[in-house]
């Protein structure tokens, strides 16, 4: 803690000097790189171990070369079209550090004094009880705008120099599990989503990288829409039946079907790079015993999640899609950005508050419609939100309309729909995060 306090230290102090000097970010000498470099190093090393010690797995011995980020990078990118960057953000008593690296710029920093770790935590709770309430309409808006210019603005000359397509975001304590998407460019008048693809990640050493595409992949669909203790899910039929059928062919399992016992089996059968988990789940303080999956007549704690097989082999995408998660708890932000990690997943879709079933609805089926033709899943992921977003997805004549068909909904989430309604709030759609690989 104490090196990596003495390289940001540096790195400021060198910065100041030369904004004095009239000295331009482009023409910064190499030694600002270096230390920035390390000061990543030194962050991913201290997340992987956050993680290791929440999860109780072995401590990876990681070693972050800047220039291993950027040459993996541009390795993705010529696979598959899009061009990534990896921004990380460290809160600290005085102020925000920025740490970004694209496969053009090994490292850049920038420290924000006004983003002090009380200023931050106040305006992210403000923004996330905004974007989480419908019914406050645009409350979020102006600490989405501040929240834009502290921690994106500073780094957004060098995203559209560099033509950046995908924002990975690796944030530390109180970082973990943050709309982002929702962030609001005044200036422009556009929202994070409508700039950039977005993925958060542990840390950039803990990722499964590669390009695996899911045109064609198969899914395996189950849920739960009737609980003993828990709010039923009466759109849980309507969200599979939103999966393309000839992806998951027969696999959906519903309701007294829907068991760890018959998850394992279903996938140690199909090998499905999708799986697609239409039920409760819930991200709470504490170990990980405490944060839970919820089948139809148990729950499985996120301490077991591994049991179900889903790292061997390694599933390409597992999607929670009610899920809750306790904004503001470092035990539940762990459990939620390290979902892909524990289970052994390469990635992860999963919600950051329980929205609508019209809305789950929508945003499903606009995501499956998406990975036939997006270049990576977290393409595929801002297409669904900016449907959402520009009211591309409505309800009219008994049915949502999106933009691969109409799908109907069963007389029980009949009650919940009004005719016309629409979905653009960020409270329908910013609470999908793609968590792990983005590719």
């Amino acid at each position: 803690m104490f090196k990596r306090t003495v390289l940001i230290f540096w790195t400021l102090f060198l910065t100041t000097l030369l904004l004095m000097a009239g000295v331009s970010r482009a023409q910064r000498p190499l030694v600002e790189i270096n230390t920035v470099a390390d000061a990543i190093n030194q962050m991913e090393q201290e997340w992987a171990r956050d993680y290791s010690e929440y999860f109780g797995i072995p401590t990876l011995d990681l070693d972050t070369q800047v220039e291993a980020v950027a040459q993996t990078l541009q390795e993705l990118q010529e696979t598959t079209g899009r061009k990534a960057a990896v921004l990380w953000l460290m809160s600290t008593p005085k102020y925000l550090n920025l740490a970004l690296t694209t496969p053009d710029t090994l490292a850049t920093s920038s420290d924000i004094f006004a983003a002090n770790a009380q200023s931050l935590e106040r305006t992210l709770r403000a923004f996330q009880r905004g974007v989480s309430n419908p019914r406050r309409n645009n409350a979020y808006q102006a600490p989405a705008a501040q929240l834009y210019d502290w921690i994106i603005a500073p780094v957004a000359d060098v995203l559209r120099r560099d033509q950046i397509d995908i924002l990975l975001i690796c944030g530390g304590k109180g970082l973990r599990a943050i709309p982002f998407g929702a962030f609001y460019d005044a200036a422009h008048d556009q929202f994070l989503i409508e700039q950039f693809s977005l993925a958060q990640i542990p840390a950039f050493n803990l990722l499964q990288t590669g390009h695996h595409s899911l045109k064609d992949a198969q899914v395996l669909a189950m849920g739960a829409s009737e609980f003993t203790e828990l709010p039923n899910l009466p759109g849980v039929e309507a969200e599979l039946q939103s999966i393309p059928l000839r992806r998951w062919q027969s696999r959906a399992f519903l309701n007294t079907d829907f068991t760890p016992d018959r998850l394992r089996q279903e996938q140690a059968d199909c090998n499905c790079e999708i799986v697609h988990l239409a039920t409760h789940a819930e991200f709470r303080p504490g170990t990980p015993a405490n944060s839970y999956i919820q089948f139809f007549n148990q729950s499985l704690g996120l301490d077991q999640v591994r049991e179900l097989g889903w790292g061997d082999p390694p599933v390409e995408l597992v999607v929670l899609s009610a899920c809750e998660t306790a904004s503001g708890d470092q035990d539940a932000e762990l459990g939620f950005a390290g979902l892909a990690v524990q289970s052994g997943a390469k990635a992860a879709l999963a919600s950051l508050w329980l929205i609508s079933d019209l809305g789950t609805v929508g945003i499903m089926g606009e995501f499956y419609h998406g990975l036939q033709t997006a270049p990576t899943k977290a393409d595929a992921l801002r297409q669904a939100q900016l449907a959402m977003l520009r009211g591309d997805v409505a309800i009219a004549n008994d049915q949502i309309q999106t933009r691969s068909g109409n799908i109907d909904l069963t007389s029980e989430i009949l009650d919940f729909a009004q005719e016309g309604q629409t979905f653009t709030h960020p409270y329908y759609w910013a609470a999908y995060t793609l968590i792990g690989n983005a590719w």
